[in-house]
Parts: C-alpha cells; sequence; structure tokens
C-alpha cells in the first residue's frame, strides 16, 4: 500500500548519498513538496537530470502548476560532517 506523501528529516554526508525513490513510495511520481537545506551545501538532483545546489536555510519548492512529475530525488554533499535536510512530496 502507497502513502499519500513523503516526509524525511535526515542527514546526508561525503560518500554516503541519499536517494528517494518517489515513484516507488507514492505508486505515483510526486507533483509538489520542498526540499530544505538545514546544515550546509547539498546538492539535488531530480529524476538524473541537471544538479542544482542549496545552501544552508535555502529552500526548493515544487508546485502542481511547475509541470514536472519526480519520480527519484538523489541529494549528496561533499561534507565529511552529516548535514541535515528536510523533505516533503505529494
Amino acid at each position: 500500500m502507497h502513502k499519500n506523501y513523503i516526509t524525511k528529516e535526515e542527514t546526508v554526508e561525503k560518500d554516503k548519498p541519499d536517494v528517494i525513490k518517489v515513484l516507488s513510495l507514492l505508486g505515483r511520481s510526486g507533483r509538489s513538496g520542498y526540499l530544505i537545506s538545514d546544515d550546509g551545501t547539498i546538492k539535488v538532483k531530480v529524476n538524473d537530470g541537471q544538479e542544482f545546489t542549496l545552501e544552508v536555510t535555502e529552500r526548493w519548492e515544487l508546485e502542481r502548476e511547475d509541470n514536472l512529475a519526480v519520480d527519484k530525488v538523489v541529494i549528496t554533499t561533499e561534507s565529511t560532517t552529516p548535514l541535515g535536510y528536510r523533505f516533503f512530496m505529494t
């Protein structure tokens, strides 16, 4: 049985990427949500596309109007210290 949303409060560190398989977890693509970097610089790749960076307290938001279907999110960092982030997707 699939949930209607995904929520995570986790950490990521160098050489230990966090892969969020949205399609598997929701049973469909994600259409809206956000990702916030709590502690430092993290890199984000959506659907194996172009990578972008979030600095501490920066937020990436996805709205239904953006017309993007998210199947997978990969979060990485170059930091050897674990960096916290918050993720939510529906």
